[in-house]
This record gives structure tokens, sequence and C-alpha cells, in this order.
């Protein structure tokens, strides 16, 4: 045993100040990010008595093991940091920037076969669980369905996460069934048997709608995008536009635009069919990577 492992051993339960910064070093020398992560997490004193080193580190510990969500929520929480010098002003100024700079890097990154697996089933992080979902169509999918079963189950992440999933199932043209959850349910699918989104007429005469109705006004026109891509999505597998009067489905989305961004709105609509795209969008969180 090292003398960190021995400080370690001694240490893990202190709540002296001294001893906690030579608890964290020694965390960092034994490269247990996840404990360091933690200590500082847990010890706001740490932040108090060395603010500059210890938000330094502790931002640098979260981008190294490419957690970027959880880098961005303590950028946040250290913004609302009372008192703080100007040292410490200009490297708050910095944050976003090396966040993008480390996703710029991490999109060119390639992954194992294990670290896919790891990381569908296991992590939480929604930008690397993206990266990877959107860089299956690179893989022999067949070596990865274990995994995408997995994950298409899996409660904790969002469910447009478990949607692209199966939308990459879908393109790969495959044929065993696998189940998914959706709205709090399983239900069973063959995905070679499934339309992939976004590609059928209707969906093109809507985007067609959207672009010459709405061009007079492209803010109302790119939340109409917006909304329509999220209602298919959360709906999908279910071809939602092709039970629909796509004249109203069109009017009740732009009415829906309108509404977002508080613009006065007096389109005579379909209402139930706008409260039922309204309900089904409010169903679903935004997904923020």
């Amino acid at each position: 045993m090292n003398k960190y492992q021995q400080i370690i051993n001694k240490l893990k339960d202190t709540k002296n100040n001294d001893e906690l910064f030579i608890l964290l070093n020694a965390y960092i020398n034994e490269k247990l990010y996840e404990d360091a992560i933690k200590l500082i997490e847990n010890n706001s004193q740490l932040v108090k008595e060395k603010p500059l080193h210890i938000i330094k580190l502790h931002i640098e510990l979260l981008l190294s093991l490419e957690l970027f969500d959880e880098a961005s929520i303590a950028y946040k929480k250290y913004l609302e940091l009372p008192y703080i010098s100007q040292e410490v002003e200009e490297y708050l100024k910095e944050i976003p920037s090396l966040i993008e700079e480390r996703k710029d890097v991490n999109k060119n990154k390639t992954y194992t076969i294990d670290e896919i697996d790891e990381i569908l089933t296991s992590h939480y992080d929604q930008g690397k669980i993206m990266d990877v979902l959107f860089s299956l169509d690179n893989y022999n999918i067949l070596k990865l369905l274990t995994p995408i079963e997995i994950f298409l189950l899996r409660k904790d992440v969002h469910p447009s996460l478990r949607t692209y999933a199966l939308i990459s199932l879908v393109s790969n043209n495959i044929s065993s069934p696998v189940q998914i959850l959706k709205d709090g349910k399983k239900i069973t699918v063959v995905p070679n048997k499934l339309k992939p989104p976004f590609c059928d007429d209707n969906f093109k005469k809507v985007i067609k709608y959207i672009e010459s109705e709405l061009y007079k006004d492209p803010s109302v026109q790119q939340i109409a995008f917006q909304l329509l891509n999220n209602y298919v999505l959360d709906c999908y597998p279910d071809d939602v536009l092709n039970d629909v009067d796509l004249n109203e489905f069109c009017l009740a989305l732009t009415s829906l635009a309108k509404d977002y961004l508080s613009i006065a709105n007096d389109d005579v609509t379909n209402d139930q069919l706008k409260q039922k795209i309204k309900k089904v969008l409010e169903k679903t969180p935004d997904l923020i990577i």
C-alpha cells in the first residue's frame, strides 16, 4: 500500500478542512477522479478557501471524464457564488468555451465495442450517449444489439435518446423483435417493419407548408420546425401524420408556434387537435445536450 492509499484509508471520513485538501490530493494522485469530484461537491468549504484552484480542478476533472452536462451544471452553480475575485470571474467566463472545445474533440472520438456497451448500459451523460448513438452506423450493429436492447428499456435516459436508438435499428434493417420503453410502457416492435421518421410524403408536405406559409416570419417558422420534429420523434414509432387532416395539423402547429412566442393569435384551428399536439410535447422534456 503506497502513501496515497494510506492517506485515503485514514482520512476518507474526515471533516477537517486541512485534511480534506490532503485527501483530495491523494485522490488525484491515485487517479480516483470520481472520488475527487464527490469530495469537492460534498464540501463547499473547499471552494471558499481556495476558490480559483478548486473551481479549476472541479471543471477539469469533469471534462476529463467527459461529464459535459455536469460541467455545465457546476459552471451555473459557480456563477451564483457571492464575492468572487476578478481572477475567478475571468476564469468563469472561459468555462463555456472550454466545455464546447472538449465536446468538439469528443465528437471526433471513435469508440471500441466495449466502450459503446458501457456507455449505452450505464452512462448518464446525454451528450456522450448522443455521440455514440449517432455513430452506430459506423459499426457492425449486430455486435451491439444486446447493449442497444438494454438501452431501449432504460428509465434513466431521455425518451428521445431511446427513440434515436430504435431509429438506428430501423435504418440497419434489423429483423428481430425488440422492446422499447414508451410512455412508461414496454412495447414490442420489429425494426425492419417500421418506416423511418422524417422522410415520408406527409412529413414533406408539412415541411413545405411551413417553408411557404411562414417564410415572412422566420421566428415562427423556426419554432414550427422544432415543434414538428419533436412531435414526430415523441410519437414514434406511431405514424402520427398518417391519421390527421394535414391542413388542420399545419394550422394547429402554426398556432402553437405563435403561442410559444407570445404572438397575437387569431388563427382558426381544430382546438382538439392543437391540444393533443400540445399535450404530447409537454409530456416530454426538452433534450438538453
